[in-house]
């Protein structure tokens, strides 16, 4: 695991440099990985089984490795064919981001987000290095919510809400959203720069690496709680999927083989 996380590494330097640029989006990458690399180290080769496959679910996240609908048509073409969708909603091509903005995990992001919240919450409040957490947990609210959701909070809507006496007065109702953070990127196992910026303008002595170092930690409860909440309910989804259509296993491994 450790050799394939340095070679992640060192192959998807240029890409993630093109993912920065024509996102227009700024994450901060080589630090997680590098982290990922040195907790390796401490272990000293003491095996955990749900550690290890924690890691590795959020490696291949990060880089658009999980067996989502479009790679396994890329992967095994004989058995995944190109009219496929989403196994889950069947709407539409189930890519890394549709498996959160699926209308079938709708229920699912929202808990997610909700625990996100608490417990980022709980880790500002732990480091005793924030001016006034309501204020930052205001101002980060974007982070908080996905691309999908986001694209409902237009000047419109804010006008709407902020005529309404009892909701005028409420971020979620009178928000505007700026068309650039989200909490996709997280989800994918990114810190975005834009959130590392905000955080430090809250802290009490301005220092860019407990910033980091407490977004490290919470990325990685997201990423924990994605795979509980979002990835394992739709492999199961996915299994009665490929019943449905009479894929078995035999026939997965017979494509790999042939692909060999």
């Amino acid at each position: 695991m450790l050799n394939r996380v340095k070679a992640l590494n060192n192959e998807t330097n240029n890409e993630c440099k093109e993912v920065e640029a024509n996102r227009h989006v700024n994450v901060s990458w080589s630090n997680e990985i590098q982290m990922s690399i040195k907790k390796k180290g401490k272990q000293k080769q003491i095996f955990n089984l749900k550690a290890d496959r924690d890691k590795a679910f959020k490696i291949k996240k990060m880089f658009n490795e999980l067996p989502t609908m479009e790679n396994l048509k890329k992967r095994k073409p004989n058995v995944y064919k190109e009219h496929y969708l989403c196994p889950r909603c069947e709407q539409k091509e189930e890519t890394l981001e549709h498996l959160w903005s699926c209308p079938r995990a709708d229920n699912d992001i929202l808990e997610l987000q909700m625990l996100a919240r608490e417990k980022l919450t709980k880790l500002l409040r732990k480091s005793k290095k924030i001016k006034n957490i309501d204020d930052t947990m205001e101002e980060i609210f974007p982070f908080l919510k996905i691309e999908k959701q986001l694209k409902g909070y237009t000047k419109e809507s804010s006008i709407f809400y902020g005529n309404i006496e009892k909701k005028s007065s409420l971020q979620q109702y009178t928000y505007v959203w700026d068309g650039i953070n989200s909490m996709d990127n997280i989800l994918k196992g990114w810190i975005p720069k834009n959130l590392i910026s905000t955080l430090r303008k809250h802290l009490v002595n301005d220092n860019k690496l407990t910033v980091k170092n407490i977004l490290t930690k919470w990325v990685n409860k997201v990423n924990i709680m994605f795979f509980d909440l979002i990835w394992k309910k739709r492999n199961e989804d996915m299994l009665q999927w490929e019943h449905r259509n009479n894929i078995d296993i035999k026939d997965k491994k017979n494509s790999s083989l042939k692909q060999k």
